[in-house]
């Protein structure tokens, strides 16, 4: 409302609509000097005539729900706002020597995608009908409707082809076509056919939708659509048609379907094997460790009776001498051992030697590495 009235404001500041009036007032003043001068009335009345002719060529009527754009010298005329100058409906007046009025329709006009004409047939129909693909590859055919409006008026001579004598744009009513073509396509490209049929869709929100308004939203951020001077009012998706019958849809949701269910089926099984194959990791790692663990404090133990037996701190670092000499003391209890009990024992003291010996290398191997804590 306030940019029309800044339209209004402009308009009766136009220095070159006074040209109109001015003319008229000349006509009557000249009109008036001759009746004062001559004795006869043809003169002023001739006068008074080309006045109200003057009138007359430039009286013009802009119809209701158009706007009467100005063109003066063949080219629009620029307001100091950046707006063109408009004429609002109802009557006006300009100058019919340089200045002309194009009619541009600001009416609601409306538009069907997809929609069945009266009387005609339906291999006609299938014919000309545009497909559009789900996610899952199935062709279908929607019914979609949308409306708009022009906005700017002055934008629309800048399109192909201009207006006609309607004052409608043929080219507006294409591009906007082919938009809502595009945005649709590319819409549903990403939706299942099962959410294609719902006609429901979930925004950035996470809110459910018409998949008509996201389809909508997509359009407006379209570069070539700010240039077309036009509002898009309303766009949804009336019907979904398919090309097959009946049974051979439910047999593409189910075949659709059975693909669906054999993808969660390989998931859940590789999950399966993973987690299997995750179990046994922990179960050899807990083994080894466990195993580890027992060799370790078997050496601890025989380390500490070592050390104990050569006179050293229970934790304290032994040597293979000590482990010798340990050797040597389990060689003389196990011979004491047989002569108590007549048992005849031939333990090769050399081979005891490098066993107790391997235990201390074995306990040195096993300990913790210093450095590292």
């Amino acid at each position: 409302m306030a940019d029309e009235e800044n339209e209004i404001q402009e308009e009766e500041g136009d220095l070159f609509g006074l040209a109109i009036p001015l003319v008229f007032v000349m006509f009557l003043i000249v009109g008036a000097v001759i009746f004062m001068l001559s004795d006869e009335w043809w003169p002023p009345a001739i006068a008074l005539a080309l006045g109200f002719f003057w009138l007359i060529l430039s009286f013009r009527i802009v119809q209701p729900a158009f706007a009467g754009l100005v063109l003066r010298f063949g080219s629009r005329v620029v307001l100091s706002n950046g707006e063109y100058l408009m004429k609002k409906e109802g009557w006006t007046l300009i100058c019919p020597i340089v200045e002309k009025i194009v009619k541009i329709s600001l009416r609601q006009q409306q538009q069907k995608i997809n929609g069945k004409m009266a009387g005609e047939s339906e291999d006609a129909y299938w014919n000309r009908a545009e497909s559009f693909s789900t996610a899952e590859g199935v062709n279908i055919f929607p019914e979609i409707f949308f409306s708009y409006k022009v906005i700017s008026p002055g934008k629309i001579l800048e399109l192909n082809l201009g207006v006609n004598e309607n004052g409608e744009s043929p080219f507006l009513m294409e591009m906007l076509h082919n938009l809502v073509v595009g945005g649709t396509r590319e819409v549903l490209a990403t939706m299942k056919i099962r959410e294609a049929l719902s006609r429901k869709i979930e925004d950035e929100n996470g809110n459910s939708v018409p998949v008509g308004e996201k389809i909508k939203g997509e359009i407006i951020k379209a570069p070539t659509f700010g240039g077309l001077g036009a509002e898009l009012l309303i766009l949804r998706i009336v019907d979904i048609k398919f090309k097959k019958d009946a049974q051979d849809v439910l047999d593409a949701l189910e075949a659709v379907k059975k693909k669906e269910l054999e993808r969660e089926a390989e998931v859940i099984e590789a999950d399966t094997k993973l987690e299997v194959q995750k179990r046994a990791s922990e179960t050899l790692v807990n083994k080894s460790q466990a195993e580890l663990t027992e060799a370790r404090n078997k050496a601890l133990a025989k380390n500490a009776d070592i050390a104990a037996f050569v006179g050293k701190a229970v934790d304290g670092k032994t040597t293979v001498e000590d482990g010798k000499a340990y050797a040597q003391y389990q060689i003389g209890l196990e011979v004491a051992k047989s002569f108590a009990t007549g048992t005849k024992v031939i333990i090769p003291a050399g081979d005891v030697s490098k066993v107790m010996a391997g235990l201390v290398n074995v306990f040195e191997a096993s300990k913790p590495d210093a450095s590292k804590t």
